[in-house]
């Protein structure tokens, strides 16, 4: 699992204070999700601040407070991992998920029994987008190790929280290389933001009208692999890429 850095998220109108002190600087090549509208601010005392697009002006939601350092190392490390799949040319979901096919049929009992796991009661886990803060601190302070088994309970429980928050539904599909079975949440875009993403492997899929396929797989694939991104950062950055929120209420 993940060793703890100095990396933690703050609430908007608190990076926007940051922001009003003197020393920081705009520097967009230390940002995640650049390609989505992210912005990194650098300060001469090594601190870094990322902001979500719009969220300081408007002053919700959050922003992640790191170092220049972390942001340098992480940034090191994700070049490495992408050279090692781009040899091994091996989907990123390969082996990791229980259940091939049949995975979505399994996702009310891989949600129980991360619930036992983690310890808390059954309404703690209420599929609302506040309620995967509390899945990253849990994976935070595990120190079992990854397992194929806690894997697909965090990505049944992130798929959970997308259809929550879009009405969406689950479908099984095949990824890239033909043979990985990837569980996605199919749902319809109801406003008219559109992130323009050429990643290699992409967290969601479009057809012409107007269907957002999401992959809580490669989400939470994406959080274990990268000390500066959390699940809920994940959820929320493309949840609001595709114009939906957590503010979204199922019909």
């Amino acid at each position: 699992m993940k060793n703890k850095r100095l990396t933690e998220d703050i609430p908007s109108r608190e990076a926007a204070r940051l922001l009003s002190e003197p020393g920081w600087t705009q520097d967009d090549s230390l940002a995640i999700f650049g390609r989505l509208g992210f912005h990194a601010y650098r300060n001469a005392d090594g601190r870094l601040l990322i902001t979500p697009p719009g969220a300081v002006e408007s002053g919700t939601g959050f922003c992640i407070l790191t170092t220049v350092e972390e942001r340098l190392k992480s940034q090191t490390e994700e070049e490495a991992q992408k050279k090692t799949s781009a040899t091994t040319s091996q989907h990123v979901l390969k082996g990791r998920l229980l259940y091939g096919r049949e995975f979505a049929n399994h996702v009310p009992a891989l949600i129980e029994r991360l619930t036992a796991r983690m310890k808390g009661p059954r309404s703690s886990l209420d599929r609302t987008e506040a309620s995967l803060r509390q899945v990253d601190e849990f994976i935070r302070g595990y120190d079992e190790g990854s397992s194929a088994s806690l894997f697909s309970e965090l990505v049944a429980y992130a798929g959970e929280v997308i259809a929550n928050l879009t009405n969406g539904e689950w479908q099984m599909m095949h990824a890239d290389d033909g043979e990985t079975w990837e569980p996605v949440i199919v749902a319809h875009r109801r406003g008219s933001r559109s992130a323009q993403s050429n990643r290699a492997q992409s967290s969601r899929k479009h057809d012409a009208e107007a269907v957002v396929r999401f992959s809580p797989g490669f989400l939470v694939y994406q959080a274990l692999e990268d000390e500066d991104v959390s699940i809920e950062g994940t959820v929320r950055s493309e949840l609001w890429s595709e114009g939906f929120s957590a503010k979204t209420e199922k019909q």
